[in-house]
């Protein structure tokens, strides 16, 4: 009998009621896998059929595009900025739907207060409107969660909990927050315009980066992340397009916190569903483990293996591929992509997507000191030293034990020989003296007959190539 015959309708709305237990959830994630039936009723249950024919464009970090769409800042132009657009007919139409009427010409309506020029972009939850705040006379950005959504208490509270993790952190490299409210129950958050461009736009147009710009942007993302887990927050979606780059690279800022959650939440346990980007998910993550800080910065060790190259570390053509090689595979080392980089930058990304949290770095802050040490010498390379890059625990561990067995079998070897030598030189003068007459031998004076010594220079050879082996690795 095929399953979904039998299956039962209240799992639909239980889980867009988000009433489900943990052990539900998986299992119902499981069924609808293999159950087309339900996978239908599902979509009809939680959103009407023309928001699904709007997200094919609108679910994206990209920005909307079409010759008939108006641009109503033409004076950002040039700015790197991706231009508010009026949304086109059967697109967005949700969001003007939400705006009251406005008196000024240029506006496409106003929201809480603020007036609207535009929608910036849309992707995953959110939408996210250009707008002015008359009171102050400034231009912000105003998150709102996707109308469509908005019925739904999981996304209500994943909404809620981005504004409370972005707002807990006040940093120079974590884009501020303005304010978070409701209005005409739409829950939505107010961030500074930022006049930029996003790093993932950056790999795109100039991968790879050289190596001075990848470490001044690498220090600052470093930097907000070690701010971020200060206030215990854990962002768990840090990558490329989440990175902003303001004024070249003197300036980057960690965005969109829709996936942040505070180390000591107990409130939302942990659901089962992958939440992040596959290419730069750590393997806890892939797997739906528990995460603490490390998982931002295994992150970071992918966001700066494609400033390097230009892609990420891990690589298929679906995202399961991604998440298997992720979990079981290593990533393809730096130097064959780009031998001109320094072995212990090479080594701090090694360290950093190290498949066990215990093996990566303790903290970011301990990351960005490392980094910071690294752009220091590349800078002043007569006179600051490059860091030192510790070896992963397990790889320290089997060249200890190699070091080991090596020292001993060459010290059997040697004192067998030593042993043989000296037996045979023993037994040689026996012989000797027994067909000699004795002499009177003085205890205190040396006979040279009696002078042998143990050779050890080869031992010590072996041992000083072996330490150079060691510290080779460690550089």
């Amino acid at each position: 009998m095929n399953e979904h015959l039998i299956c039962p309708d209240n799992r639909i709305d239980s889980f867009l009621g988000d009433q489900m237990t943990d052990p539900e959830l998986l299992a119902f994630e499981k069924h609808l896998e293999t159950c087309a039936v339900c996978r239908a009723k599902l979509d009809e249950s939680s959103a009407v059929i023309p928001f699904w024919d709007d997200a094919k464009e609108f679910l994206s970090d990209t920005e909307i595009t079409d010759p008939q769409t108006i641009d109503l800042q033409s004076a950002d132009r040039h700015s790197g900025v991706r231009e508010p657009v009026v949304p086109r007919v059967g697109q967005g139409r949700e969001v003007v739907g939400l705006l009251d009427p406005t008196d000024h010409p240029d506006m496409l309506g106003r929201f809480a207060g603020y007036e609207v020029s535009g929608i910036i972009g849309r992707g995953g939850m959110g939408i996210v409107m250009k707008a002015r705040d008359m009171s102050l006379d400034r231009l912000v950005a105003i998150k709102i969660l996707d109308p469509s959504y908005s019925s739904l208490s999981a996304s209500r509270k994943r909404f809620a909990r981005e504004a409370k993790s972005a707002a807990a952190v006040v940093h120079e490299n974590v884009i501020g927050i303005y304010g978070v409210d409701q209005w005409n129950g739409v829950p939505y958050l107010v961030m500074p315009y930022i006049k930029g461009e996003s790093l993932q736009q950056r790999i795109d147009r100039h991968a790879p980066l050289p190596l001075e710009e990848m470490l001044e942007i690498a220090v600052q993302i470093a930097r907000g992340l070690a701010a971020a887990h200060g206030q215990g927050v854990i962002h768990r979606d840090i990558k490329p397009s989440n990175i902003l780059l303001l004024n070249g690279v003197s300036r980057v800022l960690i965005t969109d916190f829709g996936l942040a959650r505070t180390v000591d939440d107990a409130s939302l346990t942990r659901s089962g569903i992958l939440a992040g980007t596959p290419q730069y998910m750590s393997p806890e993550q892939a797997m739906s483990e528990a995460v603490d800080r490390r998982t931002d910065l295994f992150s970071l060790g992918g966001v700066m293996y494609a400033m390097a190259c230009g892609y990420p570390p891990f690589r298929s053509e679906s995202p399961y591929g991604v998440l298997k090689k992720i979990i079981d595979q290593p990533h393809r080392s730096l130097l064959q992509q780009r031998p001109d980089l320094p072995n212990w930058y090479v080594a701090t990304i090694d360290r950093l997507l190290a498949k066990q949290p215990g093996q990566r770095f303790a903290s970011a802050a301990q990351t960005a000191a490392l980094l910071e040490d690294g752009l220091a010498h590349l800078r002043q390379p007569a006179s600051v030293k490059h860091p030192r890059i510790e070896l992963k625990r397990g790889r320290k561990f089997v060249l200890q034990r190699r070091q080991i067995a090596a020292i001993a079998i060459c010290i059997a070897i040697l004192t067998a020989f030593a042993a043989s030598t000296f037996w045979n030189h023993t037994e040689s003068n026996t012989s000797e003296s027994n067909s000699q007459p004795t002499e009177q031998i003085d205890p205190m004076s040396p006979d040279p007959d009696l002078s042998w010594e143990y050779d050890d220079h080869e031992l010590i050879e072996l041992e000083n190539e072996l330490d150079m082996l060691l510290q080779d690795t460690t550089e």
